[in-house]
């Protein structure tokens, strides 16, 4: 896997695109510790470690900061994560992750 670009959305906020398609979202420091650059290769173990110990902390933490504030239900939520363009499959697993501590 290459990653083909990095776009930066704001000044903290950067989209990974991998293979030409978007991959998720990393913060500079993110960037820096996992030693991405564009036109680079990164493994697929790497590929997973971020997903699931980056990417998927910060699903969980964002998806319990919304449930704090109110109630939602599991459409809104996953609306909301969407918007913060997290995947499918990450938004998947935070919903799974909600329902197994009767959260959502």
């Amino acid at each position: 896997m290459i990653v083909t670009e990095l776009e930066y959305i704001s000044n903290y906020r950067i989209k990974v695109f991998i293979d030409e398609e978007f991959a998720f979202i990393l913060y500079p420091q993110d960037i820096k510790r996992y030693k991405i650059e564009e036109e680079k290769e990164i493994s697929d173990d790497l590929f997973l470690l971020i997903k699931q110990e980056t990417i998927l902390r910060r699903a969980k933490n964002k998806a319990l900061c919304y449930l704090d504030r109110t109630e939602q239900t599991e459409r809104i939520l996953r609306q909301k994560l969407k918007s913060k363009y997290y995947t499918e499959d990450i938004i998947d697993l935070t919903i799974i992750f909600l329902k197994n501590y009767n959260y959502l």
